[in-house]
């Protein structure tokens, strides 16, 4: 619709083949001089004007065969002025910085192969109005949906003329953010400052012409809501201890989502149902036709290896990936220190909610398959502070299904520094040789508990493996049992593993 708008706004405002050629002709109104004004050609001259705006007006006329090019006489006054020569074959002229308020009256004539000119006097009458009327349309051109976090987007002013000053507003035509002249009857703004986010924007606009008048601010308008994270994410502050920036994860295991209203939310109609391609989920990285959504319907996609699974998080824009080591710790030492995620109610009592585990207790329970939609147990949930009002919840950090992790930040797929051969094991700063930042591995500890060497899984932490793949996938599934936790590592699976127990999860860095 869009595009419409402006391909005719667009053809309205062409100067039709316009010619820069000076005429001289022996012409004053009520009189002619035949010897060069005998054209044999039948043309009938100018018949009717439209777009009559404050600078502005469409002359028209019936295209003759034999035809050079058409002049346009401007005959207000008693001096009759060229103003126009446009190439045939030609049917209209589009004027533009005319006086405001007006009276201007016009002849066309048709100038043939030989140089001869007709000898047509019909003429058309017009009033350009007095001030500019507001713009038609404000139209947001980018991004593609009014639910975005993009801090500068760009905007369609239709409704404007040549010459004009037209500025953008994010509300009633009094907080400026962007201007520029126009060339023609339409012109594409884009916000210069970045935008506060977590905010609903109604941009307008008005228009300043060549006349130095003002025009009304528009009644059109464009609505944005510009969001601190896409939808579906939660916000993460920064976490220095491990040099990380503050990000968006998705509140949820991602979904294989086809956007169908390109409206950019993740709508519980737009996602797979199953999370595979078939029942038996025996398709491995299917889904080209999808994008990595976030939302609580549907079941997580799997059978994606891990390179698929970056791509798909990566082909959502600029700014996403696959979520890192240093991230997934930056969320896990939120979510260790908030009391809410222990089943004691203390933090480092009892212990931590281990979700959709395929073990009842007081922090799992069994499904018996992965889970999806509403309704479902808040042990499969955590609560951190992230400086919201209430604390961000976000789902199957530990269980349902495992997730996979790219080891650095990096847009190219990155894997743990060495392989070691460690069977699954408690944490402890010993794991692999003890060759690896125990910062990237080991629980925060809140509550010092004096020996960490009991800080175990028995604590719903899970527990970590080492491997020759070098690949991390983290969290645990629906069959891990002990193996499942927050903290949960494992390194085994290879670069080409692909699992209906493996899922991904996305994050945006602004």
């Amino acid at each position: 619709m869009i595009y419409l708008f402006i391909s005719l706004f667009i053809l309205s405002s062409c100067e039709l083949n316009e010619l820069s050629v000076e005429e001289e002709i022996n012409y004053t109104k009520g009189s002619l001089n035949e010897a060069n004004l005998n054209s044999s050609l039948e043309f009938g001259g100018v018949e009717s004007a439209s777009y009559i705006t404050d600078t502005t007006v469409s002359l028209h006329w019936s295209e003759v065969e034999g035809a050079s090019y058409y002049i346009i006489y401007d005959i207000s006054s008693s001096v009759p002025v060229q103003i126009r020569t446009v190439l045939a074959p030609a049917d209209s002229v589009f004027l533009d910085r005319l006086k405001s308020g007006t009276d201007y009256e016009f002849i066309v004539r048709v100038k043939d192969s030989d140089g001869v000119i007709d000898i047509n006097s019909e003429s058309v009458k017009i009033t350009t109005l007095t001030k500019p009327t507001e713009v038609d349309f404000v139209l947001l051109s980018n991004p593609s949906s009014e639910n975005d976090i993009l801090r500068t987007p760009s905007f369609y002013v239709l409704g404007v003329n040549p010459g004009d000053i037209v500025s953008l507003y994010t509300d009633n035509c009094s907080t400026k953010v962007a201007q520029s002249s126009a060339i023609t009857t339409f012109v594409e703004l884009t916000v210069e400052d970045e935008l506060p986010i977590g905010v609903d924007y109604t941009f307008k606009a008005d228009r300043y012409s060549v006349n130095n008048l003002s025009s009304d601010c528009s009644t059109a308008y464009a609505d944005y809501s510009l969001l601190r994270c896409p939808d579906g994410y939660l916000y993460v502050p920064a976490y220095s201890k491990l040099g990380v920036d503050a990000f968006c994860i998705m509140q949820y295991e991602a979904r294989a989502w086809s956007d169908a209203d390109k409206d950019n939310i993740v709508d519980s109609t737009e996602v797979d149902s199953d999370g595979c391609n078939e029942s038996a989920c025996t398709t491995s990285n299917w889904g080209a036709s999808y994008k990595p959504g976030s939302t609580e319907s549907g079941k997580p996609w799997v059978k994606l290896d891990i390179g698929t699974a970056q791509n798909e998080c990566q082909s959502l824009g600029s700014g996403y990936d696959l979520i890192s080591n240093k991230e997934w710790m930056s969320v896990a030492a939120l979510i260790e220190e908030n009391t809410s995620n222990w089943t004691s109610g203390a933090v480092g009592s009892g212990s931590l909610h281990q979700g959709n585990n395929g073990v009842s207790s007081s922090g799992s329970y069994n499904a018996g398959e992965v889970e999806g939609g509403s309704s479902r147990s808040y042990l499969a949930s955590f609560l951190f502070e992230n400086g919201d009002v209430s604390p961000a919840r976000i789902w199957d950090m530990s269980g349902n299904v495992s997730e996979w992790v790219n080891w650095d930040t990096s847009n190219e797929l990155t894997f743990m520094p060495y392989a070691c051969d460690d069977d699954w094991a408690e944490f402890s700063d010993s794991f692999c040789l003890g060759l690896i930042d125990t910062d990237l591995y080991l629980p925060s500890n809140p509550a010092n508990i004096l020996t960490s060497l009991y800080y175990d899984s028995s604590y719903g932490l899970g527990l970590i493996e080492a491997g020759l793949g070098r690949t991390l996938i983290r969290g645990g599934s629906y069959l891990g049992a002990e193996y499942t936790g927050l903290y949960t590592a494992s390194f085994k699976s290879s670069q080409s593993s692909t699992s209906k127990t493996i899922g991904f999860r996305c994050v945006y860095r602004p």
